[in-house]
């Protein structure tokens, strides 16, 4: 059994013969395996990895090669071929653990052109490809990124590589030399790139965008060396290398070679035969600088006297190239319109066209596009292109149709196979009438497959069975299973005895009876049998005694509902029937009762309690109206049913239920008063010296606490900010008071007279109540002259709001206003029950203040901006324009966790009137 390491971890496992992936034990992830049929191969695909995990690219491409020259069947070998091509260094994800690929040395072409991934995917098969495909396309993406990063990159003259620190993890001495040699060419004009500064303010992120735009742009490098491993260290050589590469390409760039304290013969091989440089040899910057400045001056003098392009449009195609690239789709469609009116007949231009809408980076892609033959930019391309141009484009269609050929056949076989499985694994009765039926219509599409049409008998087959053994006593079931199989005979023949036994339970009115009827006549008439016939006439009784039964049922709920004259009338249209005529009399001596009684609904629920009339009544059905009725008044009202059932008192000598309501009547209304009482009081007492409490109508009191003014970090980062919520350092100058809780229902209608709220109590925050109606309870409140002199009445700012959330100048920095635990501070949709509670009853925020993170969101005076850094701190009104929407904050009973932050905000119009919706009062000095 051989013996590898994971790719991704470095995870030591025992690989099975034959076996071509799995999991790692270590680190969880999918990989593929090499062939190892010796020990050679195992010691080299080993030594290959080591290499890699080392990120000594180069080193593991010559091992991979190697291994491919032994055997060029294994796809494993062609992929870490490519994974040392491009540099790929898998590390942990800190938060997810997942193992994700870094790219070290990105390049151009994508790897997803790479020759060696498409011999990988060549060489395997099933599962392994599937892996190496969406690995490919991870490490694509990551390549997108990187490119489109180094392109907006400016370009350097000079790539300074050195090693920057030793083992032990000191500056080494050629970094103080290098950056000895970066100042002086700085002073002499040329741009340069020496990691240690130009890489200083990219802290955080991947270095690599920078180093590839780096190492294409510049035209010399130096290698700068005191030491033989310094020049062979990992990240060194891998600069060096891959500028060597640049080189082979662009002869005009140019690598120097410099050392010190070493002999020239100790220069790796590589660059032994370019000219190098002794740094400790007198005049070496001089003659450094002479050697740089003919090869960049070269360079600019070549792009001076360079001829222009044959055809004005070609620099044009470079920028739609670059564009697409950089995937700034609407530039590159702006310069595609710029070529097309210097010469419309450029092929190349409709295919960036294409490029350009489809949202594509490379040509390569255009394969992947259904439908490219018809489009007319496609067609204008094959127009307009060279024969060797045209060629490649009609290879793409024979490819795409060859594509489409064989996943066509795929899909049939896919087709036949999943419907052969989904047949045969239905269960009779468990998977249901539907599920067989929808089975056995997808089937009819391939009945002409052999393999489905043997599936469909097998499962009518054990339908039948199933309809057989259920027939005397579950007849529904075997008549739904039976109408399954109208081409198998003995099935239908069944399914007619069914149907006629089972006729009394296939309507539930006179009217489903009578379209039985007309069905089965049709049937007769079309070609039927005497089933059909005899079905009818069934139908037609039944639909006789059904129009009885729908009358009774009718009078028996007018009766339940107390329209007892309306009860007796229908009793009457069916003598004869059950105990009609006994209820019609029954109805009209209730009725008679109630008449010369009261006519109050409520009372007459009483009514019906006291004088025990639940004998020609559903006894459960008017007490659960009862309670309706109960829950429908709020708790003033209760003092009319009191009186009601007084008046009932005197009418009644057995009036012991109505005490015993009245009673209960007057316990629930004084448990509440004082509970309400005590929670007020409570929080009352919590307020500091420089606290208010106001004196509303009604003995209603409305506590203010005061908020000193200051600086925060409105919508500070909490791990889940929105777009619109951008942190930014906020001032208020000034105090202000806010209230202490949101505004209750009992403040409201103490103020304004009504209430508005869809949940009733005093002590519930009040909602239903737009921006409108709460500018209006704050003007009514000032002109009632509750606000000192000098202050006014009014809604917080959106800036105000979130200070005094955040707890002001005590903020602890919590996340939710008092809390990082949601439910120690919010009614929210997790704990609500789906509606709003009593102000009061979760835990405080810093300042004292209660519910500003759920129960109700809270208006804001502000008009709602894009972004929260926009919220003007202090300020008079909103814009009153009737588009303009208003911010609301705090979350509310029916919102999740992460809108109930301090953070979260929403702007919707003000005119809405939501059960979700309530406010906050503010008191702000008079500008």
């Amino acid at each position: 059994m051989a013996t590898i390491q994971c790719k991704m971890c470095g995870g030591t496992m025992d690989l099975p013969q034959g076996v071509t992936s799995g999991e790692c034990p270590y680190c969880g992830s999918l990989t593929t395996f090499p062939n190892l049929n010796d020990e050679k191969r195992e010691q080299l695909y080993n030594r290959a990895e080591h290499f890699r995990r080392l990120n000594d690219f180069d080193k593991a491409v010559a091992a991979y090669e190697s291994l491919l020259q032994e055997d060029d069947s294994d796809p494993e070998a062609y992929w870490g071929l490519v994974l040392s091509r491009f540099g790929i260094e898998y590390v942990e994800d800190p938060v997810s653990h997942e193992r994700i690929p870094t790219c070290h040395r990105v390049q151009f072409e994508s790897i997803l052109a790479d020759p060696d991934y498409k011999m990988a995917l060549e060489k395997s098969s099933g599962y392994e490809r599937d892996l190496y495909e969406k690995e490919a396309q991870r490490i694509a993406e990551i390549q997108k990124g990187i490119l489109a990063i180094s392109a907006q990159e400016k370009p350097f003259d000079v790539f300074i590589c050195y090693k920057e620190t030793t083992d032990g993890g000191t500056r080494t001495k050629d970094s103080v030399v290098a950056q000895d040699i970066y100042y002086q060419l700085g002073n002499a004009g040329y741009k340069v790139f020496f990691a240690r500064i130009t890489l200083e303010d990219k802290l955080g992120q991947q270095y690599e965008p920078y180093i590839f735009a780096a190492l294409n742009s510049a035209k010399v490098m130096l290698v700068i060396g005191s030491k033989k491993e310094y020049f062979e260290a990992v990240w060194v050589r891998n600069e060096w290398s891959r500028f060597l590469s640049l080189m082979k390409k662009d002869r005009s760039k140019l690598l120097i070679p410099c050392y010190k304290d070493m002999d020239a013969y100790e220069i790796p091989q590589e660059l032994s035969m370019l000219q190098s440089q002794d740094m400790s040899k007198i005049g070496f910057i001089q003659d450094l600088l002479r050697g740089i400045k003919k090869v960049v001056r070269k360079e600019e003098e070549t792009k001076k006297t360079s001829a222009p392009a044959s055809n004005p449009a070609t620099p044009l195609l470079k920028r739609i190239a670059i564009f697409l690239m950089q995937r700034d789709w609407s530039s590159a469609v702006q310069y595609c319109n710029r070529v097309m009116d210097i010469d419309p007949e450029v092929g190349k231009v409709y295919i960036y066209k294409i490029m350009a809408a489809k949202r594509l980076t490379t040509e390569d892609q255009l394969e992947n596009l259904s439908g490219l033959e018809k489009d007319p930019d496609f067609q204008l391309a094959l127009r307009f292109s060279n024969e060797q141009e045209k060629q490649r484009l009609n290879g793409i269609l024979r490819k795409q149709a060859e594509i489409r050929e064989q996943q066509m056949r795929q899909l049939r076989r896919n087709a036949v196979n999943g419907i052969k499985s989904l047949l045969d694994e239905i269960a009779i009765p468990s998977s249901g009438v539907d599920e067989a039926k929808k089975a056995l219509l997808k089937a009819e599409q391939l009945l002409d497959e052999p393999e489905v049409a043997e599936a469909v008998v097998r499962l009518q087959q054990r339908i039948y069975e199933y309809a057989v053994s259920v027939e005397q006593t579950d007849m529904d079931s075997a008549e739904s299973w039976l109408a399954l199989l109208p081409d198998v005979p003995e099935a239908v023949e069944l399914l007619h005895s069914v149907t006629l036994r089972n006729l009394p339970n296939k309507g539930t009115s006179s009217q489903d009876f009578l379209l039985l009827e007309d069905y089965y006549r049709r049937r007769a008439d079309n070609g039927g049998d005497q089933f059909d016939l005899v079905a009818a006439e069934e139908c037609r009784n039944l639909a006789v005694e059904a129009e009885k039964r729908a009358i009774y049922e009718n009078a028996d709920y007018l009766m339940k509902k107390m329209h007892f004259l309306k009860a007796a009338a229908e009793f009457k249209r069916i003598p004869g029937y059950a105990d009609a005529a006994g209820k019609a009399a029954k109805c009209r001596r209730i009725a008679k009762i109630i008449a010369i009684s009261i006519s109050s609904a409520v009372a007459v629920l009483v009514l019906m309690m006291v004088m025990d009339i639940k004998s020609c009544c559903d006894a459960r059905y008017i007490d659960a109206e009862l309670v309706q009725a109960r829950a429908a008044i709020d708790a003033s009202q209760w003092s009319e049913v009191i009186v009601h059932t007084g008046n009932v008192l005197s009418m009644d000598a057995n009036n012991a239920e109505a005490k015993n309501l009245q009673e209960e009547a007057r316990r629930q209304e004084e448990a509440r008063r004082q509970e309400e009482a005590r929670r007020e009081e409570a929080r009352l007492k919590k307020l500091s010296p420089g606290d208010i409490a106001l004196d509303l109508p009604g003995n209603v009191k409305l506590a203010m606490v005061k908020v000193e003014a200051g600086t925060f970090t409105m919508s500070a980062r909490d791990g889940q900010n929105e777009r619109d919520e951008k942190p930014h350092t906020a001032t208020l100058t000034r105090d202000f008071y806010i209230g202490q809780t949101e505004v209750t229902q009992a403040q409201w209608k103490a103020v304004m007279g009504n209430n508005p709220s869809k949940f009733r109590e005093d002590n519930l925050p009040v909602e239903q109540v737009s921006w409108n109606d709460a500018m209006e309870f704050c003007d009514k409140l000032n002109s009632m002259g509750k606000a000192p002199r000098g202050w006014k009445f009014t809604l917080p700012t959106e800036t105000q709001w979130e200070y005094a959330a955040r707890g002001g100048k005590k903020s602890l920095g919590f996340r939710y206003s008092g809390s990082n635990d949601v439910g120690e501070v919010a009614w929210y949709k997790g704990n609500s029950g789906d509606q709003t509670h009593p102000v009061g009853t979760k835990k405080a925020n810093e300042l004292g203040l209660y519910d500003m993170s759920g129960n109700v969101n809270e208006w804001c005076l502000d008009d709602s901006e894009e972004d929260s850094s926009k919220a003007k701190p202090e300020f008079e009104r909103g814009d009153d324009r009737g588009d303009s929407f208003r911010v609301i904050r705090g979350g509310s009973w029916n919102f999740n966790a992460r809108d109930c932050r301090s953070a979260s905000r929403l702007g919707i119009d003000p005119g809405s009137r939501l059960e979700i919706l309530g406010f906050r009062l503010a008191l702000v000095q008079v500008q």
